[in-house]
Order: C-alpha cells, then structure tokens, then sequence
C-alpha cells in the first residue's frame, strides 16, 4: 500500500504539453478517480476504474504517455495483491512510454514516466538515473526528474547539486530537502556543509531544535566549543521553560564543550544539574561518571560514581537525610566550604536573590545541616511567595510530612515541584505587584539567618 502512495505521488506534477484533447480528459480524469480509491484503500475500484483505459483507441504522443502512466498505477495495484495479471500491465506501460518518446523524443515528462516504471517495474537503478538525467537534459527545471534521481543516489555526494536545484525550484517542500541534504552531509562527513545548512533553516524558522543540531555538530564534530556554546546558551536563556529535552541535551553538551576548554567550574556547575534532569535516562552512569571526575579535578576530592548513584537514588524517593549519606566520606569540608562561600558571596551583592539562598539550602541539606537547609528554603519562599516549591524543600527538612496540605494549598496551579522535589525553583521569578513583597524581608534579616 506504500508503494503504490509513492507511486501517485511522483507522478503528481508530471504535466503534458500541448493543448488538451477529449482522450487525454478522460485519462486524466481515470487516473485522479483511481487515486482517490487507492488513498480510500479501495484498491478494487481503483483497479476496475484503471482497466477502461484499455478501451480507448490512442494516437497522439501525450494521449499514450498518459495511459502509460494509468498502466503504470494499475501494475502497482495488481502487484499489491500478487496477482498474475500485474506483468501484463506493467508491460503495456513500458510499450506505451517507449512509442511516445520515439513519437516525440524532446519530451522531459516522457522520460520521468519511463524512469519511474525502470525504477519500480523493471528493476533496474541504472537505467532509470539515465532517464531521469535525459528529462533534466531537456528541462533543467523538471523537479519530479531531480526527486526522483535524488531518491537513487548512491553516493550522497551525488546528491548535493539535486538537493540544492530542489530547495529553490520547489520551495514549498524546501525545508524537508535541506534536512535531507544535512543527512547526506553527515553521512559523508562534511560537517560544515550540515552547518551552513542548519543556519538556512534557523534563519528561517529560529527553532530551538535547530541551535541543538548546530550546536551539537559544532562541539562533537567539528570542536568549535565557543559555537557549540553560543548556540547551547541561546537555547538555555530563551527556552527556560520550553522544551525540556532540548534543555536537557544542551545541558550536557554545554558541560562538555565548557569542560573541554577548560572551564571546569561552569562544566561541574552544568553536569550537576544535568544529573538531576536525567533521573531515569540511560545517560546517568555517563554523567554521573563524568560529575565524578569534575570533582575531583575540580576539588580534589574522590567521589565514585556509584556514590553519586545511591545518593540520588534516596534523593528520588524524597529521603534526603539518606541521601547525604553515600557523599559524607567524600564530601569534605574543603568542598562544603567552597560552595558555601560563593553562595554567600552572591547574597552578599543581591541579598533579595532567592534562587542563591535556595542553592544555598541545598548545600546544607547534602551537608546534613537539616535545620539550616530549611530556614534558606523558608528565606526563599517568604521573598518569592509563588514558588510554593520552596515551601515544600522547607518542610522536607523539618522532616513534617505535609505534602499533601502544600499540594492542596497551591495558588492557582503556579508552584513548580520538580519529580521528588529536587531541583526546585519556583516560577520565573518576582513579576508586578508582587515585587512589593520584598520589603517584609529586611536585608540585617538575610544577612543574619545566612552568614
């Protein structure tokens, strides 16, 4: 049943010059008939609607390249339903096509046609490229010759000049080409042609996914890390609340392409989240793994991977005195330390920064600080009253199993709880109004309850 859709559809657009005749009405009103039940999956319709072309009495070239073509489909239905009968067409197609190219040899249609039915009924690749070649020879714009030829390429090499030739001749379907044409150019591993064609693309549709590919093949491939990084930064500014696998993956790859250049602070800070993003990926014994190793290089501090496991496994059921617990031999005081006192250093320049107490209380709570875990969670959420998942954090600490009452309690569905309440940070922030709320919060409040 695919096949015979393919089959339609390539001869869509395949037009006949020449001032129409009353046979070649008929023709074509059969085939359109035959297309309509074959997309109704009538296939007996269509087969019994094709068989009148048989009845009419052909002269002219274009009258007998059509019914070429009715032969043609009726082949492909007969040889759906592995009927005896399907060769015999077949071959009434190929006698037809041949007596109206030697009728009118200058014809490009006429040679798609014959392509088509060496492609699909004789079997033969080669023979069909010769024709599909001959019709671009007569008409340099023939686009069901170059979808047609492009479809046979061996070599993807071979393919390029059609691609390029198809995105400007029918540019209804171009952004389907340049993706196949990217294919083609990774396939043979010319990165730089993928690029340049996902900046055409993000050019024209300025989508999120694309900066991933690009970004992507610029930080595995080509080892352009600043590109790589571009690209992953755009997608994590505008797309915070977006698409999260397209987060996810920038994540990763901007830790990547930060670790590669060095930047072994930003590569930790990026696989830390990512280790939260992945829970239950197949990807978090390569990120666990790489956190490890960030960390150490990092602090100089040794943390297994199979530590960094169990941890999150007890953080995931919301046990998370637990989970402090596979760290603690690691977790020195030169770590606890460092992260403490950059956390402080950012409240200390912005002491309304509820994100950085957060963080901060997450720190304490791996710590095991339970009680200071959740007076900066209480902090955050009294200067940001809509992230009701502050609330949450607070109370995990106190150890009051109150899940439920917050659930309830939420103010019109605006708390954001990510799964087992980890990495929680409310909504996007303090908007209008609700700015006002930081005056209940006196800076010599802060600065007392953190530091």
């Amino acid at each position: 049943m695919f096949k015979i859709k393919i089959l339609l559809l390539l001869f869509v657009g395949i037009g006949i010059k020449g001032k129409a005749q009353n046979a070649l009405d008929v023709l074509k009103a059969t085939i359109n008939n035959a297309q309509v039940f074959v997309k109704e999956k009538k296939i007996t319709e269509a087969i019994n609607e094709l068989k009148k072309v048989t009845a009419l009495k052909l002269t002219k070239p274009n009258e007998i390249a059509e019914r070429s073509k009715a032969y043609s489909i009726l082949y492909t239905c007969l040889n759906s339903l592995a009927s005896v009968d399907a060769k015999k067409y077949g071959n009434l197609a190929m006698t037809d096509i041949n007596a109206a190219i030697k009728a009118n040899p200058t014809e490009s249609d006429f040679y798609v046609t014959r392509g088509i039915l060496n492609k699909d009924f004789i079997k033969n690749n080669k023979l069909a490229i010769t024709d599909f070649a001959k019709a671009i020879s007569l008409n340099a714009n023939n686009t069901q010759a170059y979808i047609n030829r492009v479809s046979l390429a061996s070599d993807c090499k071979d393919a390029f000049a059609d691609y390029e030739k198809l995105i400007s001749l029918d540019t209804a379907n171009a952004r389907m080409y340049y993706e196949k044409r990217i294919e083609c150019f990774i396939k043979a591993k010319i990165f730089t042609g993928a690029i340049d064609d996902y900046t055409a693309l993000i050019s024209k549709y300025n989508e999120y996914g694309l900066y991933l590919k690009r970004a992507d093949l610029n930080n595995y491939e080509l080892k352009d890390y600043e590109s790589a990084i571009t690209d992953y930064s755009y997608i994590l500014e505008k797309n915070f609340w977006g698409n999260k696998t397209i987060n996810k993956e920038a994540t990763i790859g901007r830790g990547l392409a930060y670790y590669y250049t060095g930047k072994i602070d930003s590569a930790f800070d990026e696989f830390t989240e990512a280790r939260y993003y992945y829970r239950d990926n197949h990807k978090i014994e390569t990120i666990s793994q790489t956190l490890s190793m960030l960390i150490e290089n990092k602090f100089k501090t040794k943390i297994t991977p199979d530590a960094i496991n169990k941890s999150y496994e007890f953080h995931l059921k919301g046990d998370y005195s637990s989970g402090v617990g596979p760290l603690k031999t690691a977790y020195d005081i030169e770590l606890f330390n460092r992260l403490k006192s950059n956390l402080r250093e950012a409240i200390r320049l912005n002491p309304y920064d509820f994100m950085a107490i957060a963080i901060l209380g997450e720190v304490y709570g791996r710590a095991n600080f339970d009680d200071s875990a959740a007076a900066m969670f209480q902090i955050a959420f009294e200067i940001n009253p809509l992230a009701e998942g502050y609330k949450y954090r607070a109370s995990m600490f106190r150890n009051i199993d109150n899940l439920k009452v917050i659930m309830a309690n939420e103010k019109n569905g605006r708390a954001f709880i990510n799964d087992g309440g980890n990495g929680v940070y409310g909504t996007a922030g303090i908007k209008g109004d609700n700015a006002s709320i930081i005056s209940k919060i006196t800076k010599d409040r802060i600065a007392g309850s953190i530091l």
